[in-house]
């Protein structure tokens, strides 16, 4: 029997859904002059970004974990372990992949301007985003119930 720590996931699915993303939406929600004009937005996005990414790979590791799959080499692969697996479709990992080779210039380069590039991101990978979360709980009651 699989030992998944479903209520860790839900959490950060519920936080994903309930906070991420409507406070993005509304971030990302002006023209990217607008957007890139605007110094409380571009901090904002960054944040969820990086909340974001730190979200998909914190379960992406629970899951590696919960079911016993090989181990991560490295942010990317915990998308390629997903994408294996079955959870991620190809299409979506390639979208996820691109989120995550953003984390660098969060956390690393973080003193660099990437904001158009994260305006760029979120309106090109917005329903695949949003649609994480379901993604992840439809893999979940097929493997788990």
């Amino acid at each position: 029997m699989y030992k998944v720590d479903t209520e860790k996931i839900n959490n950060i699915l519920t936080y994903m859904t309930d906070c991420i993303f409507p406070t993005m939406r509304q971030t990302m929600s002006t023209s990217q002059e607008q957007f890139l004009a605007d110094e409380t937005a571009g901090f904002a996005a960054e944040r969820l970004f990086h909340l974001f990414i730190e979200g998909m790979t914190d379960i992406g590791n629970t899951l590696i974990d919960g079911f016993i799959m090989r181990d991560p080499g490295g942010y990317d692969d915990i998308v390629d372990i997903m994408e294996d697996e079955r959870v991620y479709a190809a299409e979506e990992a390639r979208i996820f992949k691109q989120i995550i080779y953003l984390r660098k210039n969060l956390v690393v380069e973080y003193i660099d301007n990437h904001r158009e590039q994260l305006y760029s991101s979120y309106h090109q990978s917005l329903a695949v985003i949003e649609r994480y979360p379901e993604i992840i709980r439809t893999y979940l009651a097929k493997e788990l119930w």
